[in-house]
């Protein structure tokens, strides 16, 4: 029974986010989901209450998805500054799907933020957990020339909340163009570049 119902919010999960990667949180509609999967309005809500809930359980997911990869990959890497390079690698591929996926959708952030503002809340805590878990390991083990894992981690998350903010703003209220991903994605390569250097990661290795 329990393995059903897991099977059937899936399926849920999966043709809700092809309807919001076309069309966008604001024009598609909880009729539509339940046409695209053959099954009533009422079943629909029996699983999902409301559409705002299913659209913060697809990003939930891909929050997941991420968070996946990040503790596979350094499960195989020995080396803290290469785990946190790969981290910055996933974070660029991680941050392209969503909007790909037309989940970070520009023209409506200022709808979208108070559904997901929870979800950003609880992806904070998770991503300084981690990051702050592997600066510790590097300082452990005299790779990082760091005073404080925790300071450091604090650090980081600011410049990178920093950066998407000016994204977001820098995009508002117009046509997303290549351009402006492409510039996104420069400005976290070079930060990440200069945050690997400065706590002691070899130069040459330090380009994502």
């Amino acid at each position: 029974m329990h393995r059903a119902h897991s099977d059937k919010q899936t399926a849920i999960l999966d043709a809700a986010q092809k309807r919001f990667s076309f069309y966008g949180l604001t024009k598609v509609t909880m009729d539509e989901i339940a046409e695209d999967l053959g099954i009533s309005k009422a079943a629909l809500y029996y699983y999902f209450p409301a559409k705002e809930e299913l659209f913060r359980q697809v990003i939930a997911r891909r929050h997941n998805e991420f968070f996946d990869l990040v503790e596979d990959a350094n499960k195989t890497i020995q080396i803290a500054g290469e785990k946190i390079l790969r981290y910055f690698q996933l974070y660029l591929a991680f941050f392209n799907k969503l909007l790909n996926l037309n989940l970070v959708n520009l023209n409506t952030v200022d709808i979208i933020h108070p559904i997901i503002k929870i979800l950003f809340v609880e992806f904070t805590k998770k991503e300084y957990d981690l990051i702050e878990s592997i600066l510790h390991e590097g300082k452990k083990n005299n790779e990082f020339k760091i005073d404080s894992p925790q300071k450091t981690t604090v650090l980081l998350q600011h410049v990178m909340q920093g950066l998407r903010m000016r994204f977001f703003k820098a995009a508002r209220n117009r046509d997303l163009e290549e351009f402006d991903i492409k510039m996104y994605e420069n400005d976290i390569r070079l930060f990440a570049k200069i945050f690997l250097i400065g706590i002691g990661f070899p130069a040459e290795n330090a380009c994502l």
